[in-house]
């Protein structure tokens, strides 16, 4: 009895050993036949990643977020311009406002520049918010004669780019100097709640009064 007990523990123990040097040659192949073989990008990233900076992701969060202040009933969007830009390169659209939307009911298309900021900055004492350079403000201007659109800046300030705690709405004709704008100037053009709505008799979208 002791006899056959020791042969089967003598099998069972071989056949273990068999089995843990096929595990780690097998192993070792899988290796081998990966060195020559490329890593796919994505399973080097830990989500996907489209290539833009953060601020250039919360802008298309803030774009997105005004597009849904639209009611899709009463406003089109006509376009939405990507704003390719790189150390040697700048596309013609890229000098274009964010987006372009059309009333359904009298067809009438305007421009809308988008601008997220997290908070105010201090401005001579003041809490303002940056706006842009010169020459994005002659772009907007030229756009706007070219095309025979109104141009209107929607600000976005505090919270998150996709829910704001504050939004302005401003003709572009009112920001024609690359100054930081002051808080209780904007504070005028605030939106309220609810769906956006473009008025063109004031060249603006609805604002609080």
């Amino acid at each position: 009895m002791r006899k056959m007990y020791s042969v089967v523990l003598i099998i069972l123990g071989a056949t273990l050993l068999i089995a843990g040097i096929y595990g780690l040659l097998s192993q070792k192949s899988n290796v081998d036949a990966d060195e020559g073989r490329p890593v796919p990008a994505d399973s080097l990233l830990s989500e996907p990643d489209n290539g833009l900076s953060e601020n250039e992701r919360k802008g298309q969060q803030f774009e997105d977020y005004v597009i849904s202040r639209f009611a899709p009933g009463d406003y089109k969007l006509i376009e939405k311009v990507n704003d390719y830009t790189s150390r040697h390169h700048v596309t013609e659209r890229s000098k274009y406002p964010d987006l372009v939307l059309e009333k359904v009911d009298t067809k009438e298309q305007f421009a809308v520049e988008c601008k997220y900021r997290s908070g105010w900055v201090d401005s001579n004492g003041k809490p303002a918010l940056i706006w842009v350079k010169q020459y994005k403000i002659d772009d907007y201007n030229k756009y706007s004669n070219d095309h025979g659109f109104d141009v209107i800046v929607v600000f976005g300030v505090g919270g998150t780019p996709d829910n704001p705690e504050e939004v302005f709405a401003l003709p572009l004709r009112l920001l024609q100097k690359p100054l930081p704008q002051n808080q209780e100037f904007l504070r005028r053009f605030k939106v309220p709640d609810g769906n956006l709505e473009y008025e063109p008799r004031q060249h603006n979208l609805k604002i609080l009064r």
